[in-house]
């Protein structure tokens, strides 16, 4: 026999509403993030491809920030971004430190959300 009974959930008080619903999204938000961040060590670091691992890392990345309504990231891994890079997916390897590479994930977020304003301010100067 199933216990329907139903408990009593307290009021957020008015006040609190606004700053408790953006910490949630701001938690929520967090994960999502860690979530694109292992993803994109995990495949970087099994390799299963014989080409096109980075491109498929990148890829599964923006799929989860995508799927979550965040902003995929625009990360170029050329020159100095390729060595921060590296040494982002080394930090996992030897310190099991995501930061560097969550940081370079959200940096790629940013600029991102920065090209969509531009773009959206040009194209409402147009019309």
């Amino acid at each position: 026999e199933l216990d329907t009974r139903l408990a009593q959930v307290p009021l957020l008080p008015k006040s609190s509403g606004k700053k408790t619903l953006r910490k949630a999204l701001k938690n929520r938000n967090e994960v999502v993030i860690d979530t694109a961040t292992w993803t994109q060590y995990k495949i970087a670091s099994i390799h299963p491809f014989c080409e096109g691992n980075g491109r498929m890392a990148r890829l599964m990345t923006n799929l989860i920030l995508y799927r979550h309504k965040l902003q995929p990231t625009d990360i170029k891994y050329e020159g100095e971004n390729r060595t921060a890079y590296l040494d982002a997916l080394c930090a996992i390897d030897k310190e099991y430190d995501f930061r560097r590479l969550k940081q370079l994930i959200a940096k790629g977020m940013v600029t991102s959300y920065q090209k969509l304003i531009a773009a959206q301010k040009k194209a409402i100067r147009k019309s």
